[in-house]
């Protein structure tokens, strides 16, 4: 037996509550294989076989490295796909499993189709009714014992490989109506797989330069959108630091009209008698108070350039 596959069985039936009949283990470091608890032999089976042959031409099959940056490529396990319908979650490894033929890895994923089957509902669960016999079937009748559709394992498998390169969509499906014929298929698929790695080197060459080439149009159009940043902001402290230089100039100028002003009034209360020139110069006071004055040194000190304003 291949090294992936030596115990995997008690880990695979080790499940969450399953849907459409496809194993959920709680394992997830496992071969990538998704497959009813019916089949499973069959599937370890066929995956087995699969690994040992591409062992045997060299082509080395394992989980892939935790640190490599490999996707697991989709796949719809529905016979018939159908947009409008639920597609319910199913198990997925933690680490992809992959072929490395030469120095090409490609991503190898075993799953066993669904399609809809007629059930009949007993006791919180659905059971197929392919499954039951005659005398089951008269059983299963009555109000408590409603029949409606629900997806179910097929037992036909599909082998999908594909590329795990994020920017690459390649994908290869085999597809077999019973084990043994996929079993049979297994030099074709070996055939195959070795006659896509140059042409997988080839797209992985071109998405990786493409990729490239946007990081650079992307720095590019961030080193600019960070230039014009800093011209929007250095325009913006210029205009600050000018309203404020001309609101302080403003205001001294207010200032030495008043004082101005002041001034002009003592001048002409000289004139006045005694009375109404005390009277006049205590309301001046007042005024003067009220009103204050502008310092344009002191101004000019608190007024910040654009430098000191970043």
């Amino acid at each position: 037996m291949h090294e992936l596959l030596v115990g995997a069985k008690p880990h695979f039936l080790k499940t969450r509550k399953t849907e459409a009949e496809l194993l959920r283990p709680y394992k997830r470091l496992l071969a990538d294989i998704v497959v009813s608890e019916k089949r499973l032999d069959a599937a370890l089976s066929i995956a087995n076989d699969l690994f040992l042959g591409l062992d045997a031409k060299g082509h080395r099959v394992t989980l892939s490295p935790p640190d490599a940056r490999m996707r697991r490529a989709q796949f719809d396990v529905r016979e018939v796909p159908s947009k409008n319908h639920y597609y319910y979650g199913i198990w997925s490894p933690d680490r992809i499993t992959v072929v490395y033929v030469g120095n090409v890895p490609i991503g190898l994923t075993l799953f066993e189709t669904t399609e809809e089957i007629e059930t009949v509902y007993d006791h919180g669960k659905y059971v197929p009714v392919r499954d039951l016999s005659a005398a089951e079937l008269r059983r299963y009748q009555g109000p408590h014992h409603w029949r409606t559709k629900q997806e179910g394992a097929t037992g036909r498998f599909r082998l999908q490989a594909y590329c795990p390169h994020q920017m690459v969509a390649w994908t290869r499906q085999w597809r077999a109506v019973t084990a043994k014929e996929l079993v049979s298929l297994v030099p074709v698929v070996v055939q195959e797989l070795e006659a896509a790695a140059p042409f997988l080197v080839s797209q992985v060459v071109e998405a990786e330069a493409r990729a490239e080439a946007q990081r650079r149009q992307w720095a590019e159009e961030s080193r600019l959108r960070r230039e014009e940043e800093e011209r929007r902001r250095q325009a913006k402290l210029r205009q600050d630091a000018t309203s404020d230089l001309l609101a302080a100039i403003d205001a001294w100028e207010r200032a030495r009209r008043i004082q101005d002003w002041f001034a002009a009034v003592v001048r002409q209360a000289q004139d006045l008698a005694d009375e109404d020139r005390l009277q006049v110069l205590g309301r001046l006071e007042q005024a003067r108070a009220l009103v204050g004055g502008a310092d344009p040194l002191e101004l000019l000190k608190r007024w910040k350039t654009p430098r000191e304003r970043e």
